[in-house]
């Protein structure tokens, strides 16, 4: 645990001194980010739960979901289900969506190597088939 809140702490360090594109890499995902990009970062995460799960397990990871806005660089987040809406261009198919918001890039990154988040990572992967991520910059 200690080992991880100082490699946090390093990596933030590191973002925030850096003028140079970095690659971070939590749980094996790299990331590249520029630091100088400006603008919101919006991340948006699709899972995939396998059919096979019952009540309690599902209970257990809509309330880890919730958790992860604990993460302090994340200054909100939504968590729905597909609307059904009837569509060609419109994919159904996913349990679940979270949305989150941060006021940069630098923040999603240390949002990624957070305590909280490769906790639900380890805890809840096993429950999932798939996961789909789009993330954007917003001007």
């Amino acid at each position: 645990m200690k080992i991880r809140l100082l490699l946090s702490l390093l990596l933030w360090v590191v973002i925030s001194s850096s003028d140079a594109a970095m690659v971070v890499q939590p749980s094996a995902t790299p990331l590249t980010i520029a630091p100088k990009a400006k603008g919101k970062f919006i991340h948006v995460v699709c899972v995939w739960l396998k059919p096979d799960l019952d009540r309690r397990d599902i209970k257990d990871f809509e309330k880890a979901m919730r958790e992860l806005k604990k993460i302090k660089t994340v200054r909100s987040m939504e968590i729905g289900k597909p609307a059904g809406t009837k569509r060609d261009v419109v994919d159904n198919t996913y349990s679940y969506m979270m949305v989150f918001y941060f006021n940069d890039a630098t923040g999603h990154d240390l949002y990624q190597i957070d305590p909280i988040h490769q906790d639900f990572v380890d805890k809840h992967k096993a429950k999932w088939t798939r996961i789909q991520v789009y993330d954007a910059l917003v001007e």
